[in-house]
């Protein structure tokens, strides 16, 4: 029964080797452990709060069998049935005694399952990063020490790559899914490790921009958990997988898997398990708003608004009400959206970890009343929690467009143009690309200011980027482009204070993109009629933009950014 991942499966087997210890004649103290795993098992096939009594009817008998591995493995899950309803006072009690519970066991799996649970909680559920990062290193120093149990060091390693990631580490991150892959070479009985790793590379590949690669991964693990994950495993599937088709423009997948998560939210959890209620509808909640509709969000949440009220701490607070308030923005009624989105701000005060998104809505809200100053120090409060240099861009292009907004700045319009084209130019397909652009409602304001700024854009006639080298070119091999060769006053600005040259490269670059993203690949010949210069002068100029790591992508090289 332990062995298997499948808890419905599981759940079969324990029953039936309880029904063999009671023919045996086995005392009560002796069936405490099958009585806990029937319970274990039971709440991850269906997690429920009605299982309480249960557990503190088998903590009573575990203490009085003086059994520390079964009373802390009825700790842990007493834990997690009060998570889900946020009862915080019990939930701090619970914590304390599981640390004094940890120190003493001689179980090493079992104190790190300790460590791991606390770490998930604190980060996830709770939205202290910085709290669950100090568990999950804790744990791993206990792990470091296991040499000789590389299973037990793999998924401690996960669990810390998990809350590095939360705490929006990801090359740390990488660093111990790395370790992990070494690990999991030629050991296929770590099966079950693997398909976490797999999950967790998705999420690493979703922080970076690599949108391609994390939906695949999702995808694979949602099939995988479809053949009896047990509801863990099944709901974190479909939330990963909903949550990143949302910010990829895919609407639809977005909403039917998470209109799939809260169903079976509604069908397998207790009526009073609000917490893991609300994180699943403020993802339906931001699925709509991303797919611009607006009242469905507001109506997502709509359910657990009365209990909303009286919360006033957790991640998928900060998110329900910051999606609220979003809506509110979207339906017209920036005065409505600015008192929710100033309560999802002071809450947001209160978490560890980057959490610019909602300081963000609140700038976007204070631009739309008035509110110039407030929105300033709104802004400035999501620039401190935005790592500029790292990899991902999610808001990227958001706080620059609000920064222009603010304060008309022209510059500010095209870095976040560019932060918008960057992103887009990582999809493979050009229908990805152009859907990233058009089917989100920031990208496509972004886009529609930069166009109405810049002069008239150069319309030609491109070979699509899918056409083979080496045959006749027919009409339906090419595609209409269309060309920033002039951005105006950011390209005015770029060439004051580089030069002309520079000038010219970052308008090769641009122009590459856009061919790119539009699902074209542009010549040697194509690019040197656009910025009247030679063949020669593009092909040194691109030799330049390689050598700087900049992406190629023309008919004769297609070179990856470095």
């Amino acid at each position: 029964a332990l062995a298997l991942r499948a808890p419905h499966s599981a759940a079969q087997y324990a029953m039936e080797a309880a029904d063999l210890a009671a023919r045996a004649g086995l005392t009560a103290g002796e069936l405490l452990g099958l009585h806990w795993l029937q319970l274990q098992l039971a709440h991850q096939a269906s997690p429920t709060s009605e299982r309480l009594p249960q557990v503190e009817l088998l903590l009573a008998e575990a203490r009085a069998q003086r059994d520390e591995d079964i009373e802390l493995r009825l700790l842990l899950l007493k834990f997690d049935l009060l998570m889900g309803q946020s009862r915080q006072p019990e939930i701090e009690r619970v914590q304390t005694a599981i640390l004094g519970l940890v120190a003493a066991v001689g179980n090493p799996a079992l104190a790190l399952e300790a460590w791991q649970q606390l770490a998930l909680k604190h980060a996830f559920t709770m939205g202290d990063s910085e709290t669950g990062l100090t568990m999950a290193r804790r744990g791993w120093a206990q792990a470091a020490t296991l040499a000789d149990r590389p299973e037990l060091q793999a998924e401690m390693r996960l669990i810390l790559a998990a809350c590095l990631l939360r705490a929006r580490q990801a090359d740390a991150a990488l660093v111990e899914l790395e370790a992990v892959r070494a690990t999991l070479t030629d050991r296929p009985e770590l099966h079950h490790i693997a398909a976490d790793w797999r999950y967790l590379w998705g999420v690493v590949a979703q922080f970076t921009g690599d949108w391609d690669t994390a939906h695949q991964l999702h995808e694979e693990t949602l099939a995988q958990q479809r053949l009896g994950g047990g509801f863990y495993g099944l709901t974190t599937a479909l939330y990963n997988t909903a949550n990143s088709a949302s910010f990829q423009g895919m609407h639809e997948v977005a909403l039917a898997y998470a209109t799939e998560l809260v169903a079976l939210a509604e069908r397998e959890l207790a009526a009073d398990d609000y917490q893991k209620k609300l994180q699943y509808r403020a993802l339906l909640a931001q699925c709509y708003e991303q797919a611009g509709e607006h009242e469905a969000a507001a109506a997502a949440l709509a359910p657990l608004r009365d209990w909303l009220e009286r919360q006033e701490q957790g991640a998928a607070v900060v998110q329900a009400w910051q999606i609220i308030g979003r809506a509110h923005l979207g339906l017209g009624e920036a005065e409505v959206a600015y008192e929710v989105l100033r309560r999802a701000v002071d809450l947001a005060e209160g978490l560890s970890g980057a959490y610019a998104s909602p300081f963000l809505a609140l700038a976007q809200a204070c631009q739309q009343t008035g509110r110039a100053a407030e929105a300033l120090v709104a802004l400035t409060e999501a620039g401190q929690r935005i790592n500029f240099d790292g990899p991902s861009m999610a808001n990227h292009t958001h706080y620059f467009y609000l920064r222009y907004l603010l304060n008309g700045a022209v510059a500010d319009l095209a870095r976040a143009h560019d932060c918008l084209v960057e992103q887009a130019d990582r999809f493979a397909h050009p229908e990805k690309r152009a859907d990233y652009v058009a089917r989100i409602t920031l990208h496509r304001q972004v886009r529609a200011a930069y166009l109405a700024m810049r002069p008239a854009p150069l319309r030609v006639r491109l070979v699509r980027q899918d056409v083979p080298l080496g045959r006749p070119l027919v009409a339906e091999d090419y595609v209409t482009v269309d060309w920033t060769v002039d951005a105006g006053p950011a390209d005015a600005a770029l060439q004051a204070a580089a030069g002309e040259a520079t000038l010219r490269r970052q308008r090769l670059a641009r122009l590459m993109a856009e061919a790119r993203a539009q699902g074209a690949a542009p010549t040697y010949g194509d690019l040197a009629q656009a910025l009247q210069v030679s063949e020669r002068t593009i092909e040194r100029d691109i030799k330049q933009l390689a050598a700087g790591g900049h992406a190629i992508h023309t008919r004769r090289r297609q070179v990856p950014p470095t």
